[in-house]
């Protein structure tokens, strides 16, 4: 064939987008393979018996404390604090204040949140500023764990949108 009928392509392959659960909770089981229909991928950091079952038999389950989670994945776009509990979920704050995850979605009222910045430093308060969706989901999306899963599937998928413009 003549040169002149060759022609250069390039082909640009984006990485699937990844959130990291920490906590399960009785959302988990919708929203995992929600968020796996939509192309995310999940990692799942629980550490109590009772709640590891939740996020499924194909869920990518660390067995980790929150720092270390956050350490094992870096480079996650979203993490989601869902732990149900309070001491867990500052635990959770406190860590990702630390990192560069640009989505931050805490479950819950925002008078929970307000509590929980009380115990954080004002160094970790700041470092999630901007980042915090807090609470994270579609407001007035329903009540009960299916209506919770697809009000923050929903969050998300908007969110990813906007970033890949």
């Amino acid at each position: 064939a003549p040169q002149s009928a060759a022609k250069d392509w390039a082909l640009a392959l984006h990485r699937a987008p990844e959130v990291l659960i920490l906590g399960a909770g009785p959302e988990t089981p919708m929203l995992i393979p929600m968020l796996r229909s939509l192309g995310w991928r999940v990692h799942v950091a629980e550490r109590r018996a009772r709640w590891r079952d939740a996020a499924g038999p194909r869920a990518d389950l660390l067995d980790l404390h929150p720092d270390d989670a956050v350490a094992a994945h870096p480079h996650a776009d979203v993490a989601l604090v869902m732990h149900h509990g309070f001491e867990s979920d500052r635990d959770a704050l406190a860590a990702l204040a630390g990192s560069r995850i640009p989505f931050i979605g805490l479950l819950g009222p925002a008078r929970r949140r307000d509590d929980l910045f009380k115990l954080l430093r004002p160094a970790e308060r700041d470092a999630l500023s901007g980042r915090l969706h807090a609470p994270v989901g579609v407001p007035q999306c329903g009540r009960g764990p299916e209506a919770i899963a697809l009000s923050i599937a929903t969050q998300l998928q908007q969110w990813r949108g906007t970033r890949s413009r």
